[in-house]
C-alpha cells in the first residue's frame, strides 16, 4: 500500500436504520445467510428485504469513475445528469451522516482523458471532504488493506459504468466482495453504458442491477435513503 495514502475524512457519526434488498434463488434468513433444511439450502426465489443499522464511520461511499472528460460527449452528458440528479446529492447527504467518501479515477499525469471528475465532486475534494484515489496507485489487495487501516468494514458503491468499471475494476465491487467487505449498491446514483435503443429505458443498467443484487451486494433505494436521513 502507498504509505502516502491520506486519512479518510469523517465527520460526526450519526447511525441510522435502512431497508435494503436482494434478489435470491435460495431462502435467506434476516441476516442474509442461507437458510437450511435437512442441512441443505433450499430454493425460494424472490426479493428479500433486510433492516440494517448503518455505521457511517465503518461504511465508505465509493464513487467509481465519475468522469467529466471522456472521449464521448454523449457519455459525459449522460453520466453527468446522473451525478447532478442523484450521485452528488447522495454523497453530500452521506457526508453529513459521517460516511467517508472516495472517488476513484485515473491519474491525470498518466492518462490524457478519463481523469477529471464531475465538478461538484471535485469541489468536495477541494474542501477535503472527499478523497480521490487513482487506479494506477492501488489494486484490490492494497485497496482492501488501506480501507481496513481506516477501520472500514462496508462499502456503498455508486458510479459508472455499472456494467463495466463498477463491477470489473481492481477496486470494483466483485474484487472487494472477494476481499470480504460488506457490499451495498445505489442503482439510482449509477448508470451503465447502454446499447442501441436502451439509452432511454436503461435496460442494461436494470439487468446488471439484478445481477449485482443476486450475487454481489444489497441494494439501497435512493429515495428511501434520502427520506430516512433527512434532517439528521
Amino acid at each position: 500500500m502507498n504509505p502516502d495514502m491520506p486519512q479518510l475524512y469523517k465527520s460526526e457519526e450519526k447511525t441510522y436504520d435502512l431497508s435494503t434488498s436482494r434478489l435470491t434463488y435460495w431462502a435467506l434468513d434476516e441476516n442474509g445467510e442461507l437458510e437450511l433444511e435437512n442441512s441443505l439450502p433450499f430454493r425460494s426465489e424472490g426479493e428479500c428485504r433486510f433492516q440494517r443499522t448503518i455505521h457511517p464511520h465503518k461504511t465508505a461511499i465509493v464513487i467509481m469513475d465519475p468522469w467529466a472528460n471522456m472521449a464521448s460527449e454523449h457519455l459525459n452528458e449522460y453520466f453527468g445528469k446522473v451525478v447532478d440528479s442523484y450521485t452528488l446529492p447522495f454523497v453530500k447527504r452521506a457526508l453529513t451522516l459521517g460516511h467517508p467518501a472516495i472517488a476513484i479515477t485515473n491519474d491525470p499525469s498518466k492518462e490524457e482523458y478519463n481523469t477529471h471528475i464531475h465538478s461538484g465532486l471535485q469541489a468536495l475534494a477541494d474542501e477535503e471532504k472527499l478523497n480521490i484515489i487513482y487506479h494506477q496507485d492501488l489494486d484490490d489487495r492494497s485497496f482492501a488493506s488501506y480501507l481496513r487501516s481506516q477501520e472500514i468494514e462496508a462499502l456503498i458503491y455508486t458510479g459508472f459504468a455499472s456494467n463495466w468499471c463498477v463491477i470489473g475494476r481492481k477496486m470494483g465491487m466483485i474484487a472487494m466482495k472477494n476481499q470480504e467487505f460488506k457490499m451495498l449498491f445505489v442503482p439510482a446514483a449509477s448508470a451503465a453504458v447502454e446499447y442501441g435503443d436502451s439509452w432511454e429505458d436503461q435496460s442494461i443498467h436494470k439487468a446488471i442491477t439484478k445481477i449485482i443484487s443476486q450475487s454481489v451486494a444489497e441494494i439501497i433505494d435512493y429515495e428511501e435513503f434520502m427520506k430516512i436521513t433527512k434532517g439528521r
